[in-house]
Formats: structure tokens, sequence, C-alpha cells
């Protein structure tokens, strides 16, 4: 008699089936993009700060005209990769800067004696000895994600762990002319 009302009732039903799955989905979704998210600039911030630290021009010289290398390494090595990380990096402004820790940290700032070679406009080679000062970079870098919604922690959990392994090693100057007695 009502085939009105009855209808009215089934779509009640079915919008109280399925707005709560919607709801858990679209939670779900923005969620796994902010952990994605962190994950990808943790990464380029551990990978800035491995090319970006520098040691101070009094390190460089000195390991440039004496030879001998300059090893920065547990706490003072952490303190400044993390410095470079969450200081000087404007994108880990997004990151839960209390949630990076740096652990067995070493720098090694050492000098190598390198003949380059040139090869000239004109195939002739160009030959040249020189101080070439290397730098080797190490770390083990920890960050935690947190999930954002509640859906996210009781899927995902309250924090997620990310290790990344840094090491880089690069040489940062040349100077030509080696000395007779190097």
């Amino acid at each position: 008699m009502y085939p009105l009302k009855e209808k009215r009732g089934q779509a009640i039903l079915e919008y109280v089936l399925v707005t709560p799955l919607f709801l858990a989905a679209f939670l779900m979704v923005i969620d796994v993009g902010w952990v994605s998210y962190q994950r990808v600039l943790f990464d380029y911030t551990v990978r800035h700060a491995s090319w970006e630290w520098r040691p101070s021009s009094d390190d460089r010289d000195q390991v440039i005209e004496d030879g001998i290398a300059k090893v920065y390494q547990g706490e003072d090595a952490s303190t400044m990769l993390r410095k470079q990380m969450t200081e000087e990096n404007e994108l880990s402004g997004h990151l839960n800067l209390t949630d990076i820790s740096v652990e067995n940290a070493r720098v090694y700032l050492y000098r190598d004696i390198r003949t380059q070679s040139y090869r000239c406009y004109n195939d002739s080679e160009y030959v040249r000895m020189g101080r070439m000062l290397n730098l080797e970079t190490m770390a083990d870098v920890n960050y935690i994600i947190r999930p954002l919604t509640p859906v996210g922690i009781k899927l995902l959990g309250d924090e997620i762990p990310i290790e990344r392994s840094m090491y880089k090693i690069y040489n940062i100057q040349f100077r030509g002319g080696v000395p007779d007695n190097d």
C-alpha cells in the first residue's frame, strides 16, 4: 500500500551500513598518504644532510696542509649531522624533529694526493698533481612516523619506525701543485 515508505527505510539502512566503511577507507587513505609523505621526506632529509654537511675552513686547510686526517665521531658527529638535518634543511620543518635520532655517526676528513688528467680541445692531455680533500660520512639515522587518524593508529600501529644508513664519500676540494716532500 505504501511502496515509498518501504524504499525509504531501505535507503537509510544502506546509508547506515556504507557510511562507516566509506569513512574508514577515507581515513585510511589519509594515513597512507601521510606515512608515504613522511617516508619520502625523511629519505630526502638524510640524503641532503649527507651531501651538504661541510667541515669548517680551518679544519679543511689544516688537513690539506698537514696531511693529518680529522675524525669526528660519537656524540660530536651525531650532533653535527642531526643539526644539518633539522636546522639547515628547509623541508625538515615538515618532520617531527624530536623523532629523529642519529647513532653510530662518523665523519672522516682526509687528504689524498692524486694525479688528474684532462683532455684538451686539441686532443692533447694535461696532467697535474694535487691534493684532494675527501669527506666520508656515515651514520645510522632513525625516525618514527606517527599516523594521524584513529583508523591509521588501529591498522598501522602507534609508531612506524624507519631506519636509514647514511654513507657518502666524495671529494670536496682539489688544490693543484704538490710539494716534493709529500
